[in-house]
């Protein structure tokens, strides 16, 4: 039983038998140095939502690495509503703060330590965040809910910008004021209680929780809503004149709220909008075209993702470049950063080369190229960016393919290039592809890894870029992506800089290359070198799940594998491979990573092993593979 606690989290649940394991996970995922309590009480639900906390609460001997957590379940006798279950949470907590969250809402991994900072540097008694919406089904709405630096209780007054599941409160605080009259809004009428003695609570602005919301919004009908509001001025004693005034303001903000939903049926809309963009003008475009006769020399290049060529196509362009009579075509945009209308057009002019096109190159997914029945003669050849077979992707992942897509991501292909025999049996099910489609050539950009001249040239822009580093042994941290692209995150994130100068004492030198995301974090900086150029001088590598850890292999030995939400990563995303196969040392912790570098001499690898793991994922990547890739292509 631990003695004290620094923050109790309160989930009333009612009928929540969908969501509420993710949301309880969602707490024990929680990084950061505090002890927590979790007080799940069920309002008496019909459904099987008590069955799945205990389920849930016995699986938390997995994630015990992460978290300090004492779980309790209460269970209401007769349904009370959610004022009075919240109250009796907060009635059985021990924690100095308390934080609320409802069953299908979900916490952020560093959702409590970033706000429990902010509310120490603030000295607040109350902070809210803000949220990403998501759909029915954890889909993210790409829209976040910004929140005010300062809230006042005039603020307040005009709307309710504080979403209870973003909330930490100190306990003291509760202690004076309790929820109320479920039959208005409970929690606004708190929050303006707190405000009126307290005068001012803080938000921090970052998507800490993910909020679930539908297209048909919330339950309640609208005016009904509105009346509840307007009947919580009366609660507080507001006279009539301020509460008219006041509620001007909260029918403004209705008009947000309207249009915000508008946004998010804008969301679906697209979705529509690229399916019929898919289905519908992009076959027309390319029958339009099709009378034209396939041209053997035509050989095209495009990508979606890069705004110039990709690394992965490089040495197979210039190879390409060298024979007679070829005619090359590019197409490079990052649709990501560019208007809707800009990439119809591109993907409209690619359209009309590749119904005339001899050979078309991708190293990722590029709808386009599956949004028609193509001619046999032009041959599409995905030049797949990561080597081995480690995440499950495509047709095999949960979340890589929307429910909303109609088709084949990955049809019209002739050949997928993969790095051994044994990963095209993952590609063949991942891709959903047929026999001999999937083929052992190696991965192009692996070659590099043989050429002086590519490593005596990255060796030269790595020491002008870091001086400091010269005479020491070169440690690379090269992580998974998580989160979004406003609030990104990364295991270990929090102290990486602790371990940096730790390294420099014992002549280590870190350096680090993250997502272009991180780039918003202020206190992380990333190589300007490709990830390619830097696993050619490190002597070391730090990651995760990242298919770097592949190409680190196919040169060196000394991986460490990063790993403290292995469980959950794996329940979530799985593996082709038996994660223990890997030859590495898994590290769950910051100061484990020092000790393992400090006492390195001492520690043995295992070569044989090292030697297996190659040939069984990396067999045919060792500086052949553009040449074994146009032979196979016929090129």
């Amino acid at each position: 039983m631990l003695e004290r606690f620094h923050v109790s989290i309160i989930i009333p649940v009612h009928n929540a038998k969908k969501y509420i394991f993710d949301t309880i996970e969602s707490v024990f995922l929680q990084k950061g140095s505090f002890n927590l309590e979790l007080i799940v009480v069920d309002d008496a639900s019909s459904d099987n939502s008590v069955e799945i906390i205990k389920k849930c609460f016995s699986n938390y001997s997995y994630l015990k690495s992460y978290s300090k957590c004492e779980c309790k379940l209460i269970q209401n006798k007769e349904n009370l509503g959610v004022a009075k279950t919240r109250n009796i949470g907060i009635e059985n907590s021990n924690g100095e703060y308390i934080a609320f969250l409802d069953s299908d809402d979900l916490f952020s991994p560093y959702k409590l330590q970033k706000q429990l900072d902010f509310m120490i540097a603030k000295d607040a008694i109350l902070t809210c965040t803000g949220r990403e919406l998501i759909d029915d089904s954890g889909v993210s709405l790409n829209n976040y809910i910004k929140v005010p630096q300062i809230i006042t209780y005039k603020d307040l007054l005009k709307t309710n910008t504080i979403c209870c599941s973003s909330v930490i409160v100190k306990k003291h605080v509760l202690n004076e004021f309790k929820f109320e009259h479920d039959e208005f809004h409970e929690d606004y009428y708190l929050w303006l209680r707190i405000l009126k003695k307290y005068n001012k609570v803080y938000g921090l602005d970052l998507p800490l929780i993910k909020s679930r919301m539908t297209i048909d919004g919330k339950s309640r009908n609208k005016i009904k809503s509105a009346k509840m509001h307007y009947n919580v001025y009366k609660l507080i004693k507001l006279n009539r004149v301020l509460s008219v005034y006041y509620f001007i303001f909260y029918m403004l903000n209705g008009l947000k709220k309207y249009y915000l939903k508008k946004r998010i049926v804008s969301f679906y809309s697209r979705q529509i909008f690229k399916m019929t963009l898919q289905h519908v003008l992009l076959p027309l475009v390319y029958f339009i075209n099709k009378w034209r006769p396939v041209d053997k020399n035509l050989v095209i290049f495009v990508d979606a993702h890069h705004k110039k060529i990709p690394f992965n196509m490089k040495l197979i362009k210039e190879s390409i470049e060298k024979k007679p009579n070829i005619k090359i075509k590019e197409y490079y945009l990052d649709f990501a950063t560019v208007s809707s209308l800009e990439s119809l057009f591109f993907s409209f002019k690619f359209m009309k080369d590749y119904s005339r096109a001899g050979y078309v190159f991708i190293c990722d997914n590029f709808l386009p190229i599956s949004s028609c029945k193509k001619k046999k003669a032009t041959k599409v050849v995905q030049l797949w960016h990561a080597c081995g077979a480690l995440k499950k992707f495509g047709y095999d992942a949960k979340d890589d393919i929307p429910d909303f897509y109609k088709g084949h991501v990955y049809k019209n292909y002739n050949l997928v290039t993969v790095s051994s025999e044994h990963c095209i049996s993952p590609f063949k099910s991942a891709m959903k592809q047929k026999d001999n489609i999937i083929r052992a050539c190696g991965i192009s950009r692996t070659d590099y890894y043989f050429n002086k001249q590519f490593i005596e040239r990255a060796k030269d822009k790595f020491y002008k870029e870091h001086r400091c580093a010269k005479g020491k042994k070169i440690v690379l941290w090269a992580p998974t992506f998580r989160g979004n692209a406003i609030d990104p995150y990364f295991e270990g994130s929090d102290k990486i800089k602790i371990l940096e100068e730790r390294l420099k004492k014992i002549d280590y030198f870190l350096v680090t290359k993250f997502h272009p995301h991180y780039k918003k974090r202020e206190n992380l900086r990333t190589s300007k070198l490709l990830t390619e150029e830097l696993i050619t001088l490190a002597d070391f590598l730090i990651t995760d799940y990242s298919s770097v850890l592949f190409d680190f292999l196919l040169l060196k030995d000394n991986l460490i594998l990063f790993n403290p939400d292995l469980f959950h990563y794996q329940k979530n995303r799985g593996f082709y491979l038996n994660y223990e196969e890997i030859p590495a040392v898994q590290i769950n912790n910051i100061n484990g990573i020092y000790k393992y570098l400090k006492n390195y001499e001492s520690n043995i690898i295992n070569k044989e092993k090292i030697d297996k793991f190659r040939t069984k994922f990396l067999s045919d990547c060792f500086g052949s593979s553009t040449v074994n890739i146009l032979k196979e292509v016929g090129l």
